[in-house]
């Protein structure tokens, strides 16, 4: 068995682009004649360059091609099982470039990839490797390779290279023939240089060659001009029907017609079309093996032979000093040897019959089958298996059988059957078989070894059934459950996979793995304003953007919803990570036209890289979760990278929300409030109540902390209702005592939940009737992020309240882009311009013209106006100069208890 290494080599150089379908020679004029023009050099030791510059210069012609070389080797040298090879000869057609260049060229493509038997066309392909082989100004779009293998050894390359465009379709079908014709053409050249190498005067003369005709067991027959001028006994015996033990002997028939003897004779010549004349310098010789050839005995009877032609033109000086003459005379003969197949088909018909009952047998069956020497040369292939491979049975054998064999599996397949014959066990395998045009099958392939008559391995043979059908199911199915159905994109189950497979590379290379995070900031609101159609639309779009940012060699994957994981490849480590999340978010807060409209989203994107010595797949998920919640913490529309800092406050925000989802069970929530003054009177106008949380260590947290865990987790919606009522209950026991006058207001927040839940206004009126309190008692307060989402329904919860008699207040007025617009589409009651526009109040005379206009349109709306956030005393005359009807803040008074709040201004100094 030779070397594996060596196999596995071959296996990674054997690959064919193009099935061959072979041309009619006869309808293709072109081709048939330049296949007669490769004839004519038929038998002629001396012509195998003249057969490679014919070839050429018509293989360039019916190509046509803007360059074309042939590359000969020299034949000493070369060996389809060894390395070595060496160029004697290059021609060249239309072509300036250093020879040098094209040689070493030439080597390289035979070094690489010497194993190919069969042309390779690249049409529009051109590797770059020979894309310059005919200088660098000349750069191939297309090229063709056709190598001439002859013994099984490849004698030359003929390259072809177009400029622009691509080759013909039927380029390989039209040059495979006279390529073939160029292979037997070199052949019969090799053959003629065994042959006779003299036939004159002498051989009546010499008894050496008289007894070795007359005693030799082949008949020999001398012709010239068509006729028979010599016969040796044997050739007698065969022409004649005698057998050994019959003593009558009939005379030689020298002077007979050879044409009598055998009817054929002409066309045994059909393939070196040689002139009837030769020119003095131009001796020719040849041999060439007929098989099978019928013959006419005399008594009329036919039989088979097998006969060896040689034509041989003899230059007879002799004759023509007897004549006296001064020129030479050509004499051409042709010699023929026989040999009687009568016994050898009578001894061999028992094993032919066996064998075709065999070869039957095998080829009606459903399954491909090779029979493989230990060697790797192929004995027999069945049809089924040229079917697979898209190869004929000839090609299939020797070592073609193994171009049938995909690459990316043949490797593991020498090994299996290198193991299958050396410890004599059979296997079974999933593999590819590919036809030389790409066509691809999966097999279930399956081999034993076979043995000789002395019970030694003699080599394998195989069995391959077709699974392409069952294999593209499943791979469908598999696709399908790998797949978004949405978005095109992988879905979570196959990032898992994709995402631990680059763990496992990771533990040999080390390189680090980048795993990002996205969310889509505000999708929610797209689906529910533009509808959830619309909605799949920006998904989709997101997905092709993302896409545009990344390389192949990274994947992009959705989990659900608006969520977006993202596992950048090997060579994208944490050095790009920076540019590449910079890029998705900037792509991503692009608009989206939807239904005509330009609507702005924005991503918050979170990054963890990491590799199997310091982290797992799981680890680096959850990671890149955290990093994500961190960049929403941080304003949404950014990116933030994991750290171990990251995960000392996810482990704080982990435990913060289970202190929240016991808190109104455990009484961790209570209500402090805040007097709101009027700002001519100093007297209590209204409060407002304001939520607080204690943690586990009682210790107070502040609402900027907790309030958006509970917006995002939706435990707003509870603790909303747990904050209404208890208002309600303490402004009904105030109530009943008169401390809590019927003039004096009670503000409370409203999330956005809530504000867009028709139920808000039915609780609303079950604590009004529960604690018997008067709706015109209470204000709502929100803000314009909590009717940006959801304008239509909070329109309707609005109007509900307004109806009831509870008044509203938009608060941080003056923050949002749409403002005006909100008074216009709402009937607020309250503005409270936001503590941003009053902290600089003294110093920042534009808060001062901003807080004049908003005073202004307040009045034009009827509304009134509170300045929240007021810290200091001076700012008190400065705002009621202005206009401004309430006021709150710390200069005021810090949040308590109501009991405190409503008489605060008591000891208020005026």
């Amino acid at each position: 068995m030779q070397n594996l290494n060596d196999q596995q080599a071959k296996a990674s150089c054997l690959k064919t682009e193009d099935d061959t379908t072979f041309t009619n020679r006869r309808s293709d004029q072109a081709v048939r004649a330049a296949i007669q023009k490769v004839q004519a050099h038929f038998f002629d030791p001396s012509a195998i360059d003249n057969v490679f510059a014919t070839a050429l210069t018509e293989i360039e012609t019916i190509s046509n091609a803007d360059y074309a070389i042939c590359w000969k080797l020299d034949d000493a040298k070369l060996s389809l099982l060894h390395n070595e090879s060496a160029a004697t000869a290059v021609f060249t057609s239309r072509f300036s470039n250093k020879k040098s260049n094209v040689v070493n060229v030439c080597e390289q493509w035979h070094l690489n990839e010497r194993y190919i038997f069969r042309p390779r066309v690249y049409n529009n392909n051109c590797p770059q490797m020979y894309s310059q082989m005919f200088g660098p100004h000349n750069e191939l779009c297309s090229s063709a390779f056709f190598p001439v293998v002859v013994a099984d050894q490849v004698r030359g390359i003929i390259i072809l290279g177009k400029c622009e465009g691509a080759f013909e379709d039927n380029l390989l079908s039209r040059i495979t023939p006279l390529v073939g014709s160029v292979m037997c053409a070199i052949q019969s050249c090799y053959k003629s240089e065994f042959g006779l190498s003299s036939l004159n005067t002498q051989l009546s003369e010499n008894d050496f060659l008289n007894n070795m005709l007359a005693f030799s067991p082949s008949g020999v027959l001398i012709v010239e001009n068509n006729t028979i001028i010599i016969s040796n006994p044997s050739a007698v015996d065969i022409v004649n029907g005698k057998t050994e033990g019959e003593y009558e002997r009939v005379e030689s028939f020298n002077g007979t017609s050879i044409f009598e003897i055998l009817p054929n004779y002409s066309d045994l010549f059909q393939w070196s079309k040689q002139p009837d004349s030769y020119k003095a310098d131009q001796t020719r010789k040849g041999l060439y093996l007929w098989q099978n050839q019928e013959l006419v005995r005399t008594d009329g009877s036919t039989c088979h032979i097998n006969l060896s032609v040689f034509r041989y033109s003899h230059i007879s000086n002799d004759e023509s000093k007897r004549s006296g003459s001064n020129t030479s005379r050509i004499r051409q003969y042709t010699a023929i040897q026989l040999q009687d197949l009568s016994g050898l088909q009578l001894n061999g018909q028992i094993k032919r019959n066996h064998e075709l009952k065999t070869n039957a047998i095998e080829n009606t069956l459903p399954i491909g089958i090779v029979r493989i020497r230990l060697d790797w040369f192929c004995e027999f292939a069945n049809e089924k298996w040229a079917e697979f491979t898209g190869m004929d049975a000839k090609s299939c054998k020797a070592r073609g059988w193994i171009a049938g064999v995909h690459n990316d599996d043949l490797s593991s397949l020498l090994e299996d059957l290198y193991i299958c014959v050396s410890f004599e066990q059979g296997f079974r395998k999933v593999l590819r078989l590919v036809s030389p045009c790409g066509k691809i099958k999966w097999v279930d392939f399956q081999a034993k070894p076979i043995y000789d008559e002395a019970q030694k391995v003699y080599g394998f043979v195989g069995a391959a059934s077709d699974i392409t059908e069952q294999r593209n199911y499943e791979s469908h199915l598999k696709a399908l459950s790998e797949t978004d159905q949405l978005t095109g994109l992988s879905n979570r189950q196959a990032m898992s996979g994709r995402l631990q497979r680059a763990f496992n590379a990771s533990v040999d290379s080390g390189n680090s793995i980048a795993l990002m995070f996205l969310d889509l900031d505000g999708f929610k609101y797209v689906n529910d304003t533009y509808g959830h159609h619309n909605g799949d639309d920006v998904l989709k779009e997101v997905a092709s953007r993302l896409k545009k940012q990344l390389e192949d060699e990274d994947i992009v994957a959705r989990f659900g919803g608006d969520e977006f994981v993202i596992l950048l490849g090997p060579s994208n480590r944490r050095f790009m990570v920076d540019t590449i999340a910079r890029r998705i978010v900037k792509s991503l807060a692009k608009p989206f036209v939807i239904s005509d409209q330009n609507v702005s989203l924005s991503a918050s994107v979170g990054i963890a890289v990491g590799n199997a010595n310091s982290s797992n797949a799981k680890e680096l998920m959850k990671q890149a979760d955290t990093a994500l919640y961190l960049a929403k913490d941080d304003g949404k529309n950014t990116y933030r990278f994991y750290d171990s800092q990251l995960q000392v406050k996810a482990k704080l925000k982990g435990e913060l929300l289970v202190a929240l989802k016991q808190g109104i069970e455990n009484s961790r929530f209570e209500l402090l409030f805040q007097p709101i003054v009027c700002a001519q009177t100093r007297k209590v106008r209204g409060v407002e109540a304001l939520l607080r949380f204690r943690g586990f260590d009682d210790k107070m947290i502040l609402p900027t902390d907790f309030i958006p865990l509970l917006e995002e987790t939706g435990l707003i919606v509870d603790v909303g209702k747990w904050v209404l009522h208890q208002a309600c209950l303490q402004l009904s026991i105030l109530s009943a005592t008169g401390e809590f006058s019927s003039d004096i207001y009670m503000s409370v927040n409203a999330s956005a939940k809530q504000l867009v839940n028709k139920a808000f206004v039915d609780e609303i009126k079950v604590c009004c009737n529960q604690y018997n309190v008067d709706p015109r008692m209470l204000v709502v307060e929100i803000t314009e992020t909590t009717i940006i989402n959801e304008p239509e329904e909070a329109a309707i919860v609005l109007s509900s309240l307004r109806e009831l008699g509870v008044r509203t207040a938009l608060d941080d007025f003056g923050t949002g882009y749409s403002s005006m617009t909100y008074l216009q589409k709402y009937a607020f009651d309250i503005l409270k311009i936001d503590k941003s526009f009053v902290d600089e109040l003294g110093t920042n005379f534009d808060n001062m013209r901003i807080i004049k206009a908003i005073i202004a349109l307040a009045e034009s709306f009827a509304l009134s106006v509170t300045a929240e956030g007021v810290e200091f005393d001076d700012h008190i005359g400065l705002l009621e100069s202005m206009g401004v009807d309430s006021i709150q803040g710390f200069t005021i008074g810090h949040p308590m208890c109501l009991s405190e709040c409503l008489h605060v201004s008591d000891g208020y100094i005026l």
